[in-house]
């Protein structure tokens, strides 16, 4: 693909690869009110206590690393740290506490440098319903793509994305509202997810679950659209919840957490090698997800044991291949000898990369069309406008025949305040309702 600048917090390089790496991670849960402090919680770590552990305990943390052009996936039971730790490595850590180190080719990073190199495709998908698949994309990239960058420019990367993620037969199809507006399908919402994620062309790609929810054709077509994406040379790594076979055989590495541990890092071959090692081989004709899940789970009336057997493959792995899984993210974790991409990065000063007044206009573009669009809220906007036109009228009706002037002067500005009152209200509740949706982003 050809070189494209995207301005501020872009990659440059589309076909350049980086080395996401994490070492001795310890994440807490705490920090209570103002007012009191509530204990900390041990949640991701690689140790067999579940609390804070004291000072002088010998407690190993959680590392991984996933090179340029690979497929992570994170697989675990529910509870085993999954979201946790993708929040950890996006620094979504509201309300968590941290130790140890997070690195890029070699570099510690901070938020700052995570936003300007990565993009995050959550598992809820936030479209605007009336916007065509196209719109959509020009919209996130009026947004995301710095003031640099010229409308052609940004149209070619729009057009270029499309056939990337191959959304070029549903260009011009409505997104949809689920009950009131047929859209395109589930599968074709989660490419269009990972498509406003790669407008600005990021390095290094996080997923949270990108195939919950879908059957397992359309789980397959998102996966076949990350794997495309490694060829490209990112970095991608995603939380997956029960693949089928044909989904799991398409991950390049995988990390199986269980109970806040990591149980396995490595290629897929060797996970089947080493359950079979731990005597829980995968059955013949089964798939292996479901196995090496099923395997890590607490289940209920079996607690302890469970927890005993996920204690023994955690400590197994740790003394084993994790010595030299060590060795290999120490190695990451230096920088590279024959140079650095992040060093050709200009990281946004600002979170905004588009100027007020793009923002703007794009905002009022898309509310316009909101109501354009949809004759169900346009009717009631509508509605709403002519009742209180002709109940204030009615209240105001004749007030100042024989009053004074003052008097007339105080009513006016008492219906005035009113119609300004109510304009404000009622365009102001659905916008706070999608600004709290929103704000998870």
């Amino acid at each position: 693909m050809e070189e494209i600048e995207l301005g501020d917090g872009s990659a440059l390089d589309p076909s350049a690869g980086v080395t996401y790496a994490w070492n001795n991670l310890n994440v807490y849960a705490g920090g209570g009110t103002m007012f009191k402090k509530s204990p900390k919680v041990h949640i991701l770590k690689n140790a067999q206590n579940t609390d804070d552990p004291p000072d002088n305990a010998d407690v190993i943390t959680v590392s991984g690393m996933c090179e340029g052009g690979q497929l992570l996936a994170i697989m675990g039971a529910s509870g085993a740290g999954k979201t946790t730790l993708l929040n950890v490595l996006t620094y979504r850590t509201r309300k968590l506490e941290i130790d140890g180190g997070i690195h890029i080719n070699g570099k510690a990073v901070d938020k700052r440098t995570i936003a300007g190199v990565s993009a995050y495709v959550q598992q809820e998908d936030l479209f605007t319903g009336i916007f065509t698949v196209k719109e959509q994309l020009h919209f996130n990239a009026q947004l995301r793509i710095g003031k640099e960058v010229s409308q052609r420019e940004r149209r070619k990367r729009v057009t270029e994305v499309m056939t990337e993620l191959g959304l070029n037969k549903c260009a011009d199809t409505r997104i949809g509202i689920p009950g009131r507006v047929k859209g395109i399908s589930g599968g074709e919402k989660k490419r269009l997810a990972f498509a406003c994620e790669m407008i600005t062309n990021p390095l290094l790609l996080l997923c949270d679950e990108p195939t919950s929810g879908l059957d397992s054709f359309m789980a397959q077509s998102v996966v076949k659209a990350m794997k495309r994406l490694t060829r490209l040379g990112k970095t991608v790594i995603a939380t997956i919840h029960q693949p089928n076979s044909e989904v799991f055989a398409m991950f390049d590495r995988l990390l199986i957490l269980a109970e806040g541990r990591v149980a396995f890092l490595g290629e897929v071959s060797e996970a089947h090698l080493f359950f079979t090692r731990m005597e829980r081989p995968c059955p013949a004709n089964y798939n292996p997800g479901d196995h090496f899940i099923y395997t890590l789970a607490v289940r209920g009336g079996k607690e302890e044991e469970c927890r005993q057997f996920i204690s023994h493959v955690c400590d197994s792995f740790r003394d084993a291949e994790g010595k030299d899984m060590d060795k290999r993210i120490e190695g990451a974790m230096k920088p590279p000898k024959n140079g650095d991409p992040l060093s050709d990065i200009k990281l946004p000063k600002s979170p905004y990369r588009a100027t007020w007044f793009n923002q703007f206009w794009a905002m009022l573009k898309r509310s316009a069309l909101e109501v354009i669009r949809d004759p169900l809220l346009l009717g009631v906007k509508i509605g709403q406008t002519m009742f209180f036109a002709v109940v204030f009228g009615l209240i105001y009706l004749n007030v100042n025949q024989k009053g004074s002037y003052d008097v007339a002067a105080r009513n006016l500005s008492s219906v005035l305040f009113i119609f300004i009152t109510n304009l404000t209200f009622s365009n102001m509740f659905p916008v706070i309702t999608v600004s709290n949706i929103d704000s998870v982003d």
